[in-house]
């Protein structure tokens, strides 16, 4: 996840393998979808483990954003600490692509987490069945909670969304070209990646594919749906980083550019 976002911003250009020309197919509406995240066959959550909410952490709590895994710099700025909310956020580098929040002192079911030293809350790992995690989300009602809160879109799907690794977006680009199937793509992908990519279309959570400079152009694949993060160049040209940080989340723009056959999902874009 890239700490300079807005001092790199339009500095990358996408080579040709990796620019991918809009298809024709009908845009998201975050306007007519819902931001809310419900939790399916809840258990109840132990007293004092639920997830608060970052903004009031930072605010009442004494907790410095960066004491957890929140990083530093813009990851502060123009993420975690606009967050009125408590949703659960991935924990860079863990292997096993868990979530975690803060949650109070009282809470005994931290699940590998700990109290914060100099600060009256603690952190713990997210289960899926008593908290809200962020990856649950689809590609449409993420977006949907990014623009009511102002938050860079970027951001939030590389924070929620389980990473490819081993693989970039420059290296996998080619094997997608534009005006053709997702299932000759997958025909074309290499041995070595072929089954980690079908196994991600085919039954995955949503995934995704990260450049090799952390910035956009990167891919989400979901429910057999391929899109595709760009800058907003039309907006960020000639804004200096002060105009960029008032308005984050009009920094990143996706274009869905393969969609998942009806006969296979009856998904379509509204993952």
């Amino acid at each position: 996840m890239p700490l300079a976002r807005l001092a790199l911003l339009g500095l990358l250009a996408a080579s040709p393998a990796v620019a991918l020309r809009r298809h024709a197919f009908p845009g998201i509406d975050s306007d007519n979808a819902s931001a809310e995240l419900v939790i399916e066959n809840p258990v109840p959550v132990e007293p004092g483990c639920q997830c608060l909410e970052y903004a009031q952490v930072y605010a009442n709590h004494s907790a410095r954003c960066g004491s957890v895994f929140e990083r530093h710099g813009e990851m502060c700025k123009l993420f975690y600490q606009k967050m009125e909310d408590n949703l659960c956020w991935n924990i860079p580098g863990d292997a096993e692509q868990g979530q975690w929040c803060y949650v109070s002192l009282d809470c005994q079911a931290l699940n590998g987490g700990a109290h914060l030293r100099k600060a009256s809350v603690a952190w713990k790992r997210c289960s899926p069945r008593q908290d809200r995690m962020s990856r649950l989300h689809t590609v449409k009602s993420l977006t949907v909670w990014a623009k009511k809160r102002d938050i860079d879109l970027g951001m939030a799907f590389s924070m929620a969304y389980q990473a490819l690794e081993g693989i970039t977006w420059e290296q996998l680009a080619p094997y997608f070209p534009d005006g053709t199937a997702m299932v000759d793509d997958l025909r074309a992908v290499p041995d070595q990646w072929k089954s980690k990519i079908e196994g991600i279309v085919h039954s995955g959570p949503n995934t995704i594919i990260r450049s090799s400079t952390g910035r956009a152009p990167e891919a989400i694949i979901a429910n057999q749906n391929l899109f595709v993060t760009a800058e907003n160049t039309a907006w960020t040209r000639g804004k200096d980083q002060s105009e960029l940080a008032a308005n984050p989340f009009k920094m990143t723009e996706f274009t869905l550019v393969k969609r998942a056959p009806k006969r296979d999902s009856g998904v379509s874009a509204s993952s």
